[in-house]
């Protein structure tokens, strides 16, 4: 790798974690959102489980 290619490389893992700041900050404000209506579990659980999918994701994408 050339040190261009590692700069990019560098460059682009940090804008994937900003993104996952981000994307983790807007899915807490949805999940705070979604308990102030007082909706059902299930919404809150199918919430918590999108939120730990990304977790995955990016966790796996972050290792590649």
């Amino acid at each position: 790798m050339t040190g261009e290619e590692i700069t990019q490389l560098s460059q682009l893992e940090a804008d994937i974690q900003s993104a996952y700041v981000v994307a983790m900050a807007e899915m807490d404000v949805v999940g705070d959102s979604l308990v102030a209506k007082k909706l059902p579990q299930t919404i809150l659980d199918r919430h918590d489980a999108a939120k730990f999918q990304i977790q995955i994701k990016c966790t796996a994408l972050m290792q590649a």
